[in-house]
């Protein structure tokens, strides 16, 4: 099958592999190549029974990604280049290891080819984002890396030595200066080929650019998009992603933590394609949701 017509997913995965090995039996499907970068830092056996079908698996270089620190944003520009290596395809997901589909592939797919040359990226125009669009992009961040360290100690200390060095940056009037209009969304996106090949190109800018910016996956993407001319996919009352996320309930929201019946009922009715999150601490849930992927429409 000519990869023109195929999708390729690109899965970041840091733990759970029971959830990876469920997602990739998922998308197992000879319309899809899968491409899977495993984080550095996690022990690579634990995902030894990761093993399609009927798709074609790649593994990518492995980084060591870290909560909101610009390795997240090579990590992500590295799974879509080795891709586009052996694109192109018709459209490139970007998905968590902890993420699932919930349509069949036969309705992805159909959807994808109805909607052809669009961008599936989430972009926010909530005033409260773009107030904090402007704090993390403004200013340097020099250790976001650290302020989730699993020692409370070290975490606390250098959130303050963050918070003292903003402030001396407001002083001496510190202003990092971008020549486009900064916008930021979820990470997860679907994007085409094009969008793919010209966020790769822009790599060297977008590393030196969003350095020090914490969560630039979440700004990057959509800056690029927003002042291009790709179009992006937009519905009025559903994020432009298609992807379920629950941010009221959780940062975000596991799947099946309060109630599976009404979880399930929620992903059944959504027009998304994906939902995030899910783990394997509620199973049931995750059962249901694959279940209903081979149910009679």
């Amino acid at each position: 099958m000519n990869t023109t017509e195929k999708h390729a997913y690109c899965i970041i995965a840091h733990n759970e592999p029971e959830m990876l090995e469920t997602l990739v039996n998922t998308i197992d499907d000879e319309r899809n190549d899968i491409f899977l970068m495993i984080d550095k830092k996690t022990d690579v056996g634990v995902f030894r029974d990761i093993s399609p079908k009927r798709s074609t698996l790649f593994l990518t270089r492995r980084i060591n990604v870290r909560w909101g620190d610009i390795s997240l944003v090579k990590a992500e520009l590295e799974v879509l280049g080795l891709a586009a290596k052996h694109g192109p395809y018709k459209v490139y997901h970007l998905l968590s290891g902890v993420d699932l589909p919930v349509k069949s592939q036969d309705y992805i797919h159909s959807f994808v080819a109805s909607h052809p040359a669009m961008e599936f990226v989430n972009i926010s125009y909530d005033e409260t984002d773009k107030a904090d669009v402007i704090n993390k992009t403004r200013y340097y961040h020099f250790f976001t890396p650290f302020e989730r360290h699993k020692i409370r100690a070290v975490s606390e200390t250098f959130r303050f030595i963050d918070r003292l060095l903003l402030k001396g940056q407001k002083i001496v009037g510190v202003r990092r200066k971008h020549d486009y209009e900064l916008v930021k969304g979820h990470n997860w996106a679907s994007i085409t080929h094009p969008f793919c090949v010209f966020l790769l190109s822009r790599q060297k800018d977008i590393l030196r650019d969003f350095r020090y910016v914490p969560c630039a996956d979440e700004i990057y993407k959509q800056s690029l998009l927003k002042n291009s001319t790709f179009r992006m996919f937009q519905m009025e009352t559903y994020d432009s992603s298609m992807r379920e996320i629950d941010w009221q309930r959780g940062t975000p929201y596991v799947w099946g933590s309060d109630n599976t019946d009404a979880d399930i009922e929620i992903l059944k009715t959504s027009t998304a394609l994906f939902a995030r999150k899910f783990s394997m601490k509620h199973a049931e849930m995750v059962r249901k949701v694959v279940a209903s992927l081979h149910a009679d429409p």
